[in-house]
């Protein structure tokens, strides 16, 4: 069987993994379950066994096992996130496709991918002048502290008690 050797960072040590491990790793990878898995690589992952049905349920033990290890788990997350690369085009294709359909989900996705739109983004806030007609602005003495109100006593309006 052959050798295949992941390595991953400089530092790190290589992973071996063989080519049956690669290849159900791709086919989980594309969203096939482990029982399907298992049944097409039956005769390569148990091929000692003659009995199927024991056949079948050894081979989908020995893939849980392998993904019982962090190696192939993380192995598995990037096979995926390979195929989610590839499969981008469509997707955001399909993106687009919903939000001319009016999703308006859709649409603030498609602007946010597009860069414009940020949800996140900081936000400055913004000066607001409240500017108030024919109201006399109070004038401030000096001398004292207080406050003197230059009024027209044609403005002045008493109101009587009810």
């Amino acid at each position: 069987m052959e050798t295949v050797k992941i390595v991953n960072k400089p530092s790190s040590s290589p992973r071996e993994v063989t080519a049956l491990q690669m290849a159900v790793l791709q086919s989980l990878a594309k969203g096939e379950n482990i029982p399907d898995t298992a049944r097409r690589f039956q005769h390569h992952l148990v091929p000692h066994e003659h009995d199927r049905k024991r056949r079948l349920w050894k081979a989908r033990a020995r893939i849980r096992r392998w993904l019982s290890t962090q190696k192939m788990r993380d192995l598995l997350w990037e096979e995926t996130m390979v195929g989610l690369d590839i499969d981008s085009p469509q997707i955001v294709r399909g993106i687009a496709r919903k939000a001319k359909a009016g999703r308006v989900d859709a649409a603030r996705l498609a602007l946010e991918l597009n860069g414009r739109h940020a949800p996140q983004a900081e936000v400055t806030p913004a000066q607001i002048n409240i500017q108030f007609g024919n109201i006399p602005r109070p004038r401030r003495d000096h001398s004292d502290g207080h406050e003197i109100v230059d009024v027209d006593p044609d403005e002045i309006v008493e109101i009587e008690p009810d």
